[in-house]
């Protein structure tokens, strides 16, 4: 599992790998993911990091579409969006 959620006050380092290079994400996570025989990787973000999340995503269907990553190995999941009342 990679854990994007920048739960840190003012931290953005993920979205700026995830933003600017989302394949290189993925190559991260299958390299590490197959030294620890694991198959089905998660990336969770940020639930306001939707820029990320849309580019990552579209980098999961990319990779799939190319034959790098089986269908369904790879999935983006959001965290949940805070209310404010």
């Amino acid at each position: 599992m990679v854990n994007a959620a920048e739960g840190e006050p003012g931290v953005f380092k993920d979205r700026h790998l995830m933003e600017g290079n989302p394949h290189r994400t993925i190559e991260g996570v299958v390299i590490a993911a197959g030294a620890g025989n694991v198959v089905i990787y998660i990336n969770y973000i940020n639930a306001e990091a939707d820029l990320s999340a849309e580019r990552m995503a579209a980098a999961v269907a990319e990779a799939e579409q190319g034959g790098i990553i089986s269908k369904g190995t790879v999935t983006v999941r959001r965290g949940a969006r805070l209310r404010v009342r």
